[in-house]
């Protein structure tokens, strides 16, 4: 594979591996708040998320 064809290539997944990476860390903001909210005993912690919600 030449270095033109492999260039887009990389670039393509290093953009996914990015936003992946943005994304874990809004998941990892969320979770911090989320225990800390916990360990203060706000209420408010203990309701579950919705999309974790079990269907009926």
């Amino acid at each position: 594979m030449s270095c033109a064809d492999a260039l887009p290539m990389l670039s393509a997944k290093l953009e996914a591996i990015t936003a992946l990476i943005e994304e874990a860390k809004a998941r990892k903001t969320r979770i911090e708040a989320l225990m800390a909210e916990m360990t203060a005993g706000k209420p408010e912690a203990a309701v579950a998320h919705p999309a974790r919600r079990r269907r009926a």
